[in-house]
């Protein structure tokens, strides 16, 4: 019941770049279990100042919402469930 999924950095992006099917499929069974994060430190959001010259946050976030089969379901993976978890609201 306290197992949650992590898609902050870059192995959160790797693994919902690495087979989209299967995670389209996987977000709507998982959703409330899905937090993102942001762990890019680019400084302008298109990955300024960093050595991989992109933004984990801009590439992650653009994939999510394409996965995401709706904006609810997105809302609470990059929002929601963390507020849920940390008792923010």
């Amino acid at each position: 019941a306290n197992l949650y999924a992590d898609l902050s950095a870059g192995s959160g992006l790797n693994a919902i770049t690495r087979d989209q099917e299967f995670y389209r499929g996987f977000i709507p069974r998982h959703s409330a279990k899905l937090l993102w994060g942001s762990d890019c430190d680019c400084n302008d959001g298109k990955g300024g100042g960093i050595r991989s010259g992109f933004c984990l946050a801009e590439r992650s976030l653009a994939l999510l919402r394409k996965l995401a089969p709706d904006v609810a379901t997105y809302r609470k993976i990059v929002y929601g469930n963390a507020a849920r978890v940390l008792k923010l609201k």
